[in-house]
């Protein structure tokens, strides 16, 4: 548990982090910025990439993700993700994918997070094998920051895999959930 609580706030704190790097003030609203950084369009303001395409191979995982693939753009990055799963990079956003899942842990865990960083969270899904959820947590001048999650279960040649991630809008959510649903054995 100690993990999950320990990711939540990291969480947090790098949403906390991006924005005000980004120089967004608050949802919406842009901060006076150079005229360098404001040529440049910050990455969660980037669409996010169609999880459609050719396979993405998940060996570069680890031996047990062997013969796994999954549908994402060609340039995809697939990484072993030291716990025994896999993060997968597309794009402007990251899943992971993991062989175990206890969504009742995660959810304590982000609940555990929200209340230390004085954040709230509203699940549009929260079933047996897949939650969805917002988050809204205050900056440092009270602004809400959103912040867009999930967890789910596949099933795949007969085992259940988990795919999860925290992301900055919907479109990411909804490309990394296409993508983990395309999961499949060689």
């Amino acid at each position: 548990m100690t993990s999950i609580i320990t990711r939540s706030l990291l969480v947090g704190l790098l949403a906390l982090t991006t924005t005000t790097a980004c120089g967004k003030k608050s949802e919406g609203e842009a901060a006076p910025a150079d005229k360098a950084a404001t040529a440049a369009k910050p990455v969660a303001d980037q669409p996010a990439p169609a999880a459609a395409g050719g396979d993405v191979d998940l060996s570069p995982g680890g031996v047990a993700w062997k013969g796994l693939t999954l549908k994402g753009p060609a340039d995809s990055k697939v990484t072993d993700n030291g716990a025994g799963g896999v993060g997968v990079v597309m794009g402007n956003f990251a899943f992971e994918i993991n062989p175990t899942e206890d969504l009742k842990l995660r959810k304590d865990g982000i609940k555990s997070g929200l209340e230390f960083s004085k954040g709230t969270v509203t699940y549009q899904v929260d079933t047996a094998d897949e939650i969805a959820y917002t988050t809204e947590t205050p900056n440092a001048d009270g602004a809400k920051i959103k912040g867009y999650g999930f967890a789910m279960a596949v099933t795949v040649a007969g085992k259940k895999l988990y795919c999860n991630a925290m992301l900055d809008d919907e479109g990411q959510v909804a490309a990394a959930k296409t993508a983990c649903k395309s999961l499949a054995k060689k």
